[in-house]
């Protein structure tokens, strides 16, 4: 057990499209495009469905039955530029005047990992990469009009996170990796130069 820390910051909030993951003959793959900056970030949560059944025999609890679905990350952020909103919703953005083009349900959303840090009182970092997901909602907008009060208005984007279908040598399909800054163990100086996978994990520290 090591010193006693929680949750206080959240930055570094990246995304990389998937451009395949499968488990094809000879192995399939599992790959991503470059990895962007998706906006800053003023708070990150997430949620896992979870499931549980108790089995009783002999009028006893004899065993249980978990079930783990998606995970949900909620994250507030500011106003969205249009070229990142067409991003996550799948609309297209006019190259002439970088309009956005809303068609309804007709976009098509695209899959992608989702990479964040979050920070602990201790000053060092939780790193996150979720590997495959899509983001579920459209943001919605909101505005008040201008007066002598500071209320402002941000706007909330949720991302659904599921397994991948390929399955890495290092463990099968994978939803997440994390790694701490504070076990010392592996050196994150590039965690976002790309997605981390189970096979593609940081470097280890050496003395």
């Amino acid at each position: 057990m090591g010193k006693v820390a929680e949750f206080r910051g959240c930055d570094h909030l990246r995304i990389a499209e998937i451009t395949a993951d499968d488990n094809s003959t000879g192995g399939g793959s599992y790959t991503t495009g470059t990895v962007i900056n998706l906006c800053e970030v003023a708070q990150i949560t997430k949620n896992t469905e979870q499931s549980s059944k108790v089995l009783f025999y002999d009028n006893k609890a004899q065993d249980t039955v978990d079930g783990v679905g998606a995970d949900t990350v909620t994250l507030i952020v500011p106003a969205l530029v249009l070229s990142a909103l067409a991003k996550i919703t799948g609309a297209g953005i006019d190259k002439t005047t970088g309009a956005y083009i809303d068609r309804g349900n007709n976009n098509k959303k695209k899959y992608y990992a989702l990479g964040y840090r979050l920070k602990l009182t201790d000053g060092t970092y939780r790193y996150v990469w979720k590997l495959k997901g899509k983001f579920t909602n459209t943001p919605d907008e909101s505005a008040d009009t201008e007066s002598n009060d500071i209320n402002t208005s941000n706007q909330t984007v949720q991302f659904t996170a599921i397994d991948t279908i390929h399955e890495f040598e290092n463990g099968g399909a994978a939803r997440s990796v994390y790694c701490d800054e504070r076990d010392g163990l592996a050196v994150l100086t590039d965690w976002f130069n790309g997605v981390k996978t189970p096979d593609d994990l940081p470097s280890a520290k050496t003395n």
